[in-house]
């Protein structure tokens, strides 16, 4: 505990360590992840469900996943929940384009079929918890405002979104959206290959 922060990211040379330790040390790095069921209030009035039925599933969907990748899940308040993960996690998330997003879409309320999703920001850098916190809940932000049902991730290099549908949507919003900045990038998966550029945002 210093100055009443709590570092858990080593701020060094990583050289001094041998090569497996500092490997080791990035995969045990703490993720930091803000994540809200979208929908589930609304639709709970407009349908015959029991919405605490309904919350325990999705749940219960969720602690089974965090569980898998040897995370830590709270909820914080209503319908919203905070993640805490390892960077090795983070990137099996990745490299299944955030199945978790499917799993819980495959929950269905009311004889419509009414699908349930959630949005999720994560935090992928800062230096305390502090910061992460704050990366993560302006990713979650941005999650929804663009609608949700989408993960946004944040790193030092640029932010990349999961689940995107439309990427003019996408650039409209970003137009209007300040946690970007020049030197960053936006990649958007599961809709396209190639990065967005500032200049796209800006023209």
């Amino acid at each position: 505990l210093v100055d009443d922060k709590v570092h858990f990211r080593f701020v060094g040379d990583l050289s001094i360590f041998p090569d497996a330790l500092r490997e080791k040390m990035e995969r045990e790095s703490p993720i930091v992840a803000y994540i809200v069921l979208d929908n589930l209030q609304e639709l709970a009035q407009y349908v015959r469900v029991s919405y605490r039925s309904a919350v325990g599933e999705l749940e219960s969907i969720l602690q089974s996943w965090a569980q898998e990748m040897g995370g830590l899940l709270r909820e914080y308040d209503r319908d919203k929940y905070l993640l805490i993960f390892s960077a090795d996690a983070l990137q099996r998330c990745i490299e299944d384009n955030f199945h978790i997003l499917e799993r819980v879409r495959s929950v269905r309320l009311g004889d419509n079929s009414y699908p349930v999703t959630i949005s999720m920001g994560i935090a992928a850098t800062g230096n305390t918890f502090h910061e992460c916190e704050a990366i993560a809940s302006a990713a979650l932000d941005v999650a929804l405002q663009r609608g949700g049902d989408q993960v946004v991730v944040k790193r030092a290099d640029g932010i990349t979104v999961y689940g995107i549908k439309n990427i003019p949507q996408l650039i409209a919003h970003l137009k209007n959206e300040t946690l970007i900045t020049p030197a960053e990038r936006w990649q958007p998966q599961g809709s396209s290959d190639s990065l967005l550029d500032f200049a796209d945002v800006m023209g």
